[in-house]
């Protein structure tokens, strides 16, 4: 299944794999509609029943990854309530490139509340990706580490800039990084690498 991703002794690959520590299922959307418009899927099939499925029958760990998009980020809440028997959420602000880049990639201070309020709602193993420090407020914990993103020219003195994962350079390049602004330092939370496949953080 192209959903699904298994890890061994550290590393990722696609398909359901032998003696996996870890699943990891992309989930895009509450319906099977919009989690094929996410995929660019002309005709979703049955990609999306058969990642709940998965999900049902699963006998290790899964992290469910959401790609959040502009016609997703009001159904997170939906999505996390039909994947509650994960055992961690991921939702990410994923590389978007290519001719459905305006259609896909949604703006940071816009999506970022409902991810928020969807990741909060969801649980402790609820996580976010790609998500600034400066607009996340007091939920830091909750961001997954990662380095190799970019900043902006405002960042600069930023006292959280040595944690902070930064956003992708092709949102810089759409957006300015207009809403990011300067904020105190904060813990952040686990390193992105074991819970999320780096095919599972682009769309």
């Amino acid at each position: 299944m192209e959903s699904l991703w298994h890890r061994h002794a550290g590393q990722w690959a696609r398909g359901p794999g032998e003696s996996p520590d870890r699943w990891a299922l992309a989930v895009d959307g509450a319906t099977a509609l919009e989690h094929g418009f996410a995929r660019g899927e002309d005709d979703p099939g049955d990609s999306w029943s058969e990642a709940l499925a998965t999900l049902r029958h699963a006998e290790l760990p899964v992290t469910v990854v959401t790609r959040v998009t502009r016609s997703n980020q009001r159904s997170l809440e939906a999505i996390g309530a039909s994947i509650r028997d994960a055992d961690a959420w991921v939702l990410t602000f994923p590389e978007v490139s290519g001719p459905r880049a305006d259609a896909l990639g949604p703006r940071l201070a816009m999506a970022l509340p409902w991810a928020l309020r969807a990741a909060t709602r969801w649980g402790e193993r609820a996580f976010l990706h790609g998500a600034p420090l400066c607009l996340v407020g007091p939920h830091a914990s909750q961001v997954l580490d990662e380095e190799g993103r970019s900043f902006a020219e405002r960042c600069g003195p930023c006292a959280a800039r040595a944690a902070c994962p930064g956003v992708d350079v092709r949102y810089l390049e759409r957006f300015a990084g207009d809403e990011l602004r300067p904020r105190p330092p904060g813990a952040i939370g686990p390193r992105a690498d074991p819970l999320l496949p780096a095919a599972l953080r682009v769309l």
